[in-house]
């Protein structure tokens, strides 16, 4: 199923579809027909021939079918229609902007641009010319920063995207004839850079998108699949903490790190942790930080969450006041991913509630970051990767008479 997503945005659009200027419903402009309400476009075969009863959508040139924002995507930049038993479609719902228009089935495919525009108030629409034909093909390669495991593969403007394997390979088998942007994007959705193709009706073409200079710094911090050695278990008097390897319960995400929480009450507290051989790193240009995770409650009458924390832990010598930087997060049952960025956690507490004294308080002299268990029950967690950094490096604490 395909994942509409419209991320690289248009700029403010507005106004909506009005009766069309100039003539009635049996005017034709090229291969537009302008109606009381609306354009009717025609689309023809190769032959000539109506292409009747194919599948049209239309979407945003910038529209990009892989990535954030599904759950704000403007239905009112989007088609999904039908050809008529003449091949033509009416399209009347569209607001001023830019657009691609896809049309055909799974053997035949044709595509064309056409802009949306005001004139004294109307609404009018560029003229299109669409045909039907074999689609082509598009295989490539995205050279993959060490580290990461995959990429998505986007053609701009069209309802198509691919995952790339371990190596970025990947392929499309059927596309509209046509020149388009096909865009990488990393498995945190930012862009990794783009290369033109131009696709012709039955042939193939091969496409390379090359790391930029500046990419952008990344590293796996654990995927869990040799344990969970490098992680500590803390907890408060009466609270509980266990930690270990466990393969996926459909296999899927391998060995991941497994949570249970057996915390008695809102006042009690289990967390497992990464730390640096009490060393300190400075996060200050950190980007964020992205892991899939999953819960269950202790009961049927709470729900499951975990607080992602940066620490500083150190005693009075250090010159640093102990404390944390967190944030909270809701889990269902299901595999999330989550994506923790300095913006998101908590403003620092006045009174230092749980010991949150705020990023900026933190950021230059983390001890170790931590994973609390809520307020109890069973956290699956995995693949938690860094943006901003190539390592961490540990750096010994200053103290106050150095």
């Amino acid at each position: 199923m395909m994942t509409r997503v419209w991320k690289y945005g248009l700029a403010a659009l507005g106004g909506a579809f009005v009766a069309c200027s100039g003539g009635g419903s049996g005017d034709v402009a090229g291969s537009s027909m302008e109606t009381e309400n609306s354009i009717a476009y025609s689309v023809v075969l190769a032959d000539g021939s109506p292409a009747a009863q194919m599948r049209v959508r239309v979407r945003p040139v910038d529209f990009v079918a892989a990535g954030e924002g599904v759950d704000a995507l403007d239905s009112s930049l989007f088609i999904d229609d039908t050809t008529d038993s003449n091949g033509f479609i009416s399209i009347s719902s569209l607001i001023e902007g830019d657009y691609r228009i896809e049309v055909g089935n799974d053997s035949l495919k044709g595509t064309d641009a056409f802009a949306v525009k005001q004139n004294d108030g109307k609404i009018i629409s560029d003229s299109l010319s669409i045909t039907v034909d074999e689609p082509g093909r598009v295989v490539g390669q995205v050279e993959l920063p060490e580290g990461q495991k995959y990429a998505m593969v986007a053609i701009v403007g069209l309802d198509y995207y691919a995952k790339t394997d371990s190596l970025g390979f990947f392929e499309f088998e059927s596309l509209p004839a046509g020149e388009f942007e096909v865009l990488a994007l990393s498995d945190s959705y930012a862009s990794m850079g783009s290369v033109p193709a131009e696709v012709e009706s039955g042939d193939s073409v091969e496409v390379l998108i090359e790391l930029p200079a500046d990419t952008v710094k990344h590293f796996m911090l654990d995927d869990f699949e040799d344990g969970v050695d490098n992680w500590f278990v803390r907890h408060s008097e009466y609270g509980e903490g266990e930690l270990l390897p466990v393969k996926d319960k459909d296999d899927a995400r391998g060995i991941v790190a497994y949570f249970n929480c057996k915390n008695d009450s809102n006042l009690n507290w289990a967390l497992f942790g990464y730390g640096f051989d009490e060393k300190a790193v400075d996060m200050s240009e950190l980007d964020s930080i992205v892991f899939w995770a999953r819960g269950l409650p202790k009961n049927d009458s709470v729900g499951v969450y975990l607080s992602f924390s940066f620490d500083v832990n150190v005693d009075s010598s250090s010159g640093f006041e102990s404390g944390k930087a967190w944030v909270h997060m809701d889990l269902t049952e299901e595999w999330s991913r989550y994506v923790v960025k300095p913006s998101i956690l908590m403003d620092p507490d006045s009174n230092k509630n749980g010991g949150n004294i705020g990023w900026d308080a933190v950021k230059s002299h983390v001890t170790n970051i931590s994973i609390f268990g809520g307020i109890g029950g069973k956290i699956w967690v995995d693949d938690i990767e860094v943006f901003g950094y190539n390592e961490f490096v540990g750096k010994e604490l200053k103290k106050k008479d150095d």
